[in-house]
């Protein structure tokens, strides 16, 4: 708080008064306005939105080639020469496609929203 004068009488008030205490005289209080984001502001937020979406996209790309990996698994398991590791194909297979959804669902989801 700090004390200014009053334009009309010149006494002391304080600057959190809306008129004068003295002459009541009304105060005009400055008017805050919106500032419009300067250029480089506005230049630096889209950036960051870029790298962001960049980040997002590279998200879903690694997701499908995720789920493509697990595919390639399960398929493996139909040559002969590999029956001795059919279980853990499978298995392994069936975790990396639903690692590849939740990667590909979770950046999706974050693109879109952003």
């Amino acid at each position: 708080m700090a004390i200014i004068k009053c334009p009309e009488c010149g006494k002391e008030i304080s600057n959190t008064c809306d008129k004068c205490i003295h002459c009541g005289y009304q105060i005009k209080k400055p008017v805050t306005t919106y500032s419009k984001p300067s250029n480089e502001e506005s230049r630096a937020s889209k950036i960051i939105e870029r790298e962001y979406n960049e980040k997002q996209i590279a998200g879903v790309i690694g997701g499908i080639l995720t789920i493509i990996l697990g595919i390639v698994m399960l398929c493996c398991c139909a040559f002969p020469d590999l029956n001795a590791y059919m279980g853990v194909l499978v298995g392994f297979g069936i975790f990396v496609i639903i690692l590849g959804i939740i990667l590909l669902v979770y950046s999706l989801y974050r693109l879109k929203n952003y």
